[in-house]
């Protein structure tokens, strides 16, 4: 039997070199390879008009907004522009409208800033109560609107301005928290 030529030999042994050297270079299963997080995107609606029934059937809340984004992290959702019809059992209609607003997810509570107007007319034979502040929150389980900023009250010719309101929505009662300025013109 003859022996292969030595440039086969060579050529073999490189062979062998090179293969050990692509193997040493592939992950083994103690090396991992680095992993890609694909973040799941939250929900998106547009031109959206959500509606809220009390136990009875009745209609308790209609939010409607242009945008509702969901954060995919925090399951908060953002609202813009977002308007808010609210119908408490027992008391009267309340309008709150603002160019922004947030709830979180499978929360009771709605957040609005940026130019918030809250309207309604709290007593019959009154004129309606137009409440405006940088920013408040509605709390849908309890029927109080609330907020620690500033605010503006205006009641036909009076107007009164505060620093912090709490609003029983059910009882047509608004409270102011201090600062409290007035001016009533018949």
């Amino acid at each position: 039997m003859k022996s292969p030529p030595f440039s086969t030999l060579t050529l073999l042994a490189v062979l062998a070199a090179g293969s050990w050297w692509l193997v040493r270079r592939l992950p083994t299963d103690e090396q991992t390879l680095p992993t890609v997080s694909l973040e799941q995107p939250g929900y998106y609606l547009r031109d959206a008009t959500v509606m809220e029934t009390d136990d009875a059937g009745r209609l308790a809340l209609k939010l409607t907004t242009k945008t509702a984004d969901q954060d995919p992290k925090s399951g908060e959702i953002q609202l813009s522009p977002v308007r808010v019809d609210y119908f408490p059992e027992g008391g009267s209609a309340w309008l709150l409208t603002a160019q922004n607003g947030r709830l979180p997810e499978n929360g009771r509570v709605v957040t609005l800033y940026d130019q918030v107007t809250l309207s309604g007319t709290p007593l019959a034979k009154q004129a309606a109560a137009i409440v405006r502040s940088p920013t408040m929150s509605l709390d849908t389980t309890t029927s109080i609107a609330s907020t620690s900023a500033p605010v503006s009250i205006e009641m036909g010719s009076r107007q009164v301005t505060a620093t912090g309101l709490w609003a029983d929505l059910k009882q047509d009662r608004l409270t102011l928290k201090s600062d409290v300025k007035g001016q009533y013109v018949r």
